[in-house]
């Protein structure tokens, strides 16, 4: 089973680091006086934010109807607002009266939607939104597929890699090697869905 503890040391090895944590001791805390440690604290919960709302990972995936909008209507455009959930990353779809739509740029149509100022915006008093959500929760990190372990931790190497190593090559080399590893990982989770086709971020909303 992987850990937090896990997934920093994967990324403190390519960087020739020292690893956090003992081998006997897999539930070691970042809270020592390293600076590998003190980076891993700082870092963990944005790079794995990052690289969750980069793409529609399948495993993050969050189904919602809401049905409470704002009692205060948007001024035009559209007739209903709803709170952005406080879990979502980054709102990938939103449905209504049968009618479905991806990254819609113009309010013309009758199922279109926005994010703006913290709230979704519709034409319908309710909505079926898929959003990715953080994945913060006891038991999210299970979750997470081989790729995106691997891909959190090169992120991760390339968040820390000037800081550890002060070598802007390696920082190059390992950013490379992110984004192809990326495109990897996608064309994997893209092949879990017949009916869907999980696509990158410009098919995607962010807040």
């Amino acid at each position: 089973m992987i850990t937090e503890i896990d997934i920093c040391n994967k990324a403190i090895l390519r960087l020739g680091g020292n690893m956090v944590g003992s081998p006997d001791n897999l539930a070691a805390s970042l809270d020592d006086s390293s600076l590998e440690a003190k980076l891993c604290k700082l870092d963990y919960a944005l790079i794995r934010d990052v690289v969750t709302e980069q793409f529609v990972w399948s495993f993050a995936l969050k189904r919602v109807i809401l049905d409470v909008p704002d009692p205060i209507k948007p001024a035009f455009g559209y007739t209903a607002a709803f709170p952005y959930p406080a879990d979502a990353l980054n709102i990938w779809r939103v449905d209504y009266n049968n009618y479905e739509t991806n990254a819609v740029d113009t309010n013309e149509v009758q199922g279109s939607w926005r994010v703006e100022g913290g709230q979704v915006l519709a034409n319908s008093q309710l909505i079926n939104v898929q959003y990715i959500r953080r994945m913060d929760l006891a038991g999210d990190i299970n979750l997470f597929t081989p790729q995106f372990v691997d891909c959190f931790s090169l992120r991760l190497a390339v968040e820390m890699c000037m800081a550890i190593t002060e070598s802007s090559a390696l920082f190059s080399t390992l950013t490379q090697e992110y984004e192809k590893r990326k495109k990897d990982a996608y064309a994997i989770n893209g092949s879990q869905a017949k009916s869907e086709v999980f696509r990158a971020t410009q098919l995607t909303r962010v807040r």
